[in-house]
């Protein structure tokens, strides 16, 4: 075997060795997104359950939580309700 040879396979493995490489990086990357992904159902599970929980054991909560409900569709009636009459005024007052 002479020099240009050794080199020409030494390319060989390196360029297989990258590309081994890249397979084990891609595979990395989709486990951890599969874990993130885990992870933030997990939190939202945790934070559905407390809130259940609290609407549960708290006599006032619920109560509040649907004055909030009202209030905001009452809000939303009300500003649809003045954009409706005073279109242009509305636009003309954005900076």
């Amino acid at each position: 075997m002479n020099w240009e040879m050794i080199g020409a396979v030494g390319e060989l493995l390196g360029a297989v060795v990258v590309v081994g490489s890249i397979v084990y990086l891609a595979s990395q990357v989709r486990h951890n997104t599969a874990v993130a992904r885990s992870d933030v159902g997990r939190e939202l599970a945790a934070s559905y359950n407390d809130w259940t929980f609290g609407m549960a054991t708290d006599e006032r909560l619920p109560a509040l939580w649907v004055m909030n409900v009202y209030e905001r569709i009452s809000l939303q009636l009300l500003l649809q309700n003045h954009l409706e009459r005073e279109p242009d005024r509305a636009l003309k007052q954005r900076p």
